[in-house]
């Protein structure tokens, strides 16, 4: 037991002893358990948080777009791995990603065609309700309508291959 002095009324000094916690040695107290408790709950807390920015760094480095609600849906339920490579092999097998390669059977397509074809595509968009024209010998048609009957026959002849011409300026 430990004694300790303490003051009675009139100031009087008076040694009293204060017995020993009744926790045998080895054991923890409430207090002990319950700041034990505490720092687990902060470990805990802590790991999520950090297990949370590795799993949003992986689904960004997997290139997915977490502003469209495709790409939200599928991070909200993404529970894999959280590694760019798993994150992306995921969302390829679902389908929310394209790889960008053919479908099996399908040919690479020869990127000068390709070139070509959005071109076109370019083109045909620019000018709805144009028609189609002919590329080939379409110029040569209506250069030989010019030199035929000028002006007038190179413009029926355009008419005459789908052209649209505006009839006033």
């Amino acid at each position: 037991m430990a004694t300790q002095t303490l003051y009675d009324e009139d100031g009087n000094p008076v040694e009293v002893e204060i017995p020993e916690p009744a926790t045998p040695p080895g054991e923890r107290t409430n207090s002990e358990w319950a700041e034990l408790r505490k720092e687990k709950q902060a470990r805990k807390a802590a790991e999520e948080k950090a297990a949370a920015f590795e799993r949003r760094d992986a689904i960004r480095d997997a290139g997915i777009d977490t502003s469209s609600p495709l790409g939200k849906f599928f991070a909200d339920k993404y529970d894999g791995e959280p590694t760019a490579d798993a994150v992306k092999a995921a969302a390829i097998a679902a389908g929310f990603v394209e790889t960008g390669d053919p479908a099996p059977g399908q040919a690479v397509p020869d990127p000068a065609v390709a070139a070509s074809l959005e071109a076109a595509d370019r083109i045909a968009a620019a000018s709805p309700g144009a028609g189609v024209i002919e590329p080939q010998g379409s110029i040569a048609t209506l250069d030989e309508a010019y030199l035929a009957g000028g002006t007038e026959a190179m413009i029926d002849k355009a008419r005459e291959l789908g052209i649209v011409i505006q009839e006033s300026q």
